[in-house]
């Protein structure tokens, strides 16, 4: 279990000392997310239709249909 242990410390620090690795680790995932936040949160909240048809018809999807389209 310890070989384990010092192979996976082993790989990190070489991963985490290459700049190129620790930007697309850490730094890269930060920015998307900043970005599309500022893009998707102008947007607003808008409401989206979504068409379903119900090819079963049985009492249980008829149900479940119903219980989307109320609001609570």
């Amino acid at each position: 279990m310890s070989r384990i242990l010092a192979d996976i410390k082993g790989f990190g620090r070489q991963y985490l000392r290459s700049k190129v690795g620790a930007f697309f680790t850490f730094a890269f995932p930060i920015l998307l997310i900043l970005l599309f936040g500022a893009i998707y949160s102008a947007s607003g909240t808008q409401k989206v239709s979504l068409p379903v048809q119900n090819l079963d018809g049985s009492p249980l999807s008829v149900a479940y249909l119903n219980s989307l389209t109320t609001r609570p």
